[in-house]
């Protein structure tokens, strides 16, 4: 059996590289790389990242808030039972 492929951008197809996918776009069959086809998603990636970090540095300080809050409580007991 044998298969023609008409292919845009046919020196990557015959020379690929490690990163060059070949794909079928319901017309045409073309060559691009992982990293265009994966390019929405890695931006919501980093976009989810940054927001996670800023969620760590928010509950991080709102740890310590707590903590100074409680201590304060604590020595305000103490000398209210010291009287």
């Amino acid at each position: 059996m044998k298969i023609a492929l008409t292919v845009k951008n046919m020196s990557k197809a015959l020379k690929p590289s490690c990163n060059d996918v070949m794909i079928y776009d319901g017309q045409d069959w073309y060559i691009t790389t992982k990293e265009n086809i994966l390019k929405d998603a890695n931006a919501l990636l980093e976009q989810c990242k940054n927001e996670l970090d800023t969620l760590k540095k928010e509950n991080a300080d709102f740890k310590v808030d707590i903590a100074k809050q409680l201590l304060e409580m604590s020595e305000l007991i103490k000398k209210l039972y010291s009287k």
